[in-house]
């Protein structure tokens, strides 16, 4: 039987397999790239799938700090930004 998390990382996978990164993410991530401005708190997230950057309002910097020193940028996003913080898209 499959677990919870097992079930998890298999949808994840899914998501992580896209193309390499540019500079300011990580290797074979959602993520293309992101920005943190300290004085707005604003993250910005460039995704690798369709590049639209959306903005992310009120991040604290410590949760940018965690974001940065995560293994997995593309699975802390989903885990700790998406549908946490309200957000903006250009």
């Amino acid at each position: 039987m499959w677990s919870r998390r097992m079930l998890f990382s298999i949808w994840l996978g899914g998501w992580m397999t896209g193309r390499a990164a540019e500079s300011g993410a990580d290797n074979a991530s959602m993520i293309r790239s992101y920005d943190y401005d300290p004085k707005t708190q604003t993250l910005t997230l460039v995704m690798a799938k369709d590049g639209r950057a959306y903005r992310y309002l009120r991040v604290p910097e410590k949760v940018y700090r965690d974001f940065l020193a995560a293994k997995s940028k593309g699975t802390f996003y989903l885990l700790y930004i998406k549908g946490r913080y309200e957000f903006r898209t250009d």
